[in-house]
């Protein structure tokens, strides 16, 4: 699977001399569920996805949207609940206990 974001992190990489990876999926869960600090939202911040993502109906005018406009997560981080595979280096696997992060 190669996308966008893998060939920026190549090219990065190629660019500075240094290694630079994109994160797991399980890497990606862990920070998007707050690591140590999280409260067990359902979403990377939130129970609402209202307050911690873009929604398609948000983006019908725009397809893109401000930065660090929503709320983040126990981390500090944004924008961490959706389009997951694009930003991974390993495909997302469901868990049995997922709860939709």
């Amino acid at each position: 699977m190669c996308n966008f974001a893998h060939k920026f992190v190549e090219k990065l990489s190629k660019m500075t001399g240094r290694h630079f990876r994109l994160p797991t999926e399980t890497e990606w869960e862990y920070a998007a569920r707050g690591g140590q600090k999280s409260k067990g939202y359902m979403y990377a911040g939130a129970n609402d996805t209202a307050l911690v993502a873009w929604q398609y109906t948000d983006s019908l005018s725009s397809h893109h949207m401000p930065v660090a406009t929503k709320r983040p997560n126990e981390l500090g981080l944004y924008a961490m609940s959706g389009n997951v595979w694009e930003w991974c280096d390993t495909p997302y696997a469901p868990c049995a206990n997922d709860q939709g992060t």
